[in-house]
């Protein structure tokens, strides 16, 4: 799956993992993660909830980056702190070789909007892109060289379908 990513990366900027419930997205995002922060890059993962990031940085293909303190989350509050030992709060959302940040799509729209939608991620991973907004996806893609979209199709209706998609 990794060279399979790899490849669809040298050939486009966009690239997708798709699947129902169970089929280990997630897992598999935490191997990709793992071979990122090993070539050094920067990485800002978002999604819609919070447990969702907890649940990615607690996958055994992490821990390691994990006890290292490599990675942070923002607006991380005492729970989260205890279910994940040695997750670090960051702030702002800064990229930094080799690290991985985690947010909210809340969070990380706002930065895309601050930073006038600069590209200043080398990935970006869009998880839970089934509950986002074009708009979300558009900032998640100005943010990031690279930007990898996760999520199950069937969860919820396409964003497409929504009423008045343009106004997103």
């Amino acid at each position: 799956v990794l060279l399979e990513i790899n490849n669809n990366f040298n050939s486009s900027n966009v690239a997708i993992i798709q699947g129902p419930p169970g089929t280990g997205k997630t897992t598999i995002l935490a191997k990709i993660c793992n071979y990122l922060l090993e070539c050094k890059k920067s990485i800002l993962i978002t999604a819609l909830t919070n447990r969702a990031l907890i649940e990615l940085a607690t996958k055994e293909d992490l821990l390691d980056y994990l006890n290292a303190g490599k990675i942070s989350k923002t607006n991380l509050n005492s729970e989260e702190q205890k279910d994940c030992k040695g997750l670090k709060n960051c702030e702002t959302i800064l990229p930094s070789k080799g690290e991985l940040i985690l947010s909210t799509y809340y969070k990380m729209t706002g930065v895309a909007n601050e930073t006038n939608f600069e590209t200043i991620f080398d990935y970006v991973i869009l998880e839970e892109a089934s509950q986002s907004y074009l708009g979300t996806i558009a900032c998640a893609r100005a943010l990031g060289r690279k930007l990898l979209i996760v999520g199950d199709h069937m969860q919820l209706p396409p964003v497409v379908s929504q009423r008045n998609p343009s106004i997103i």
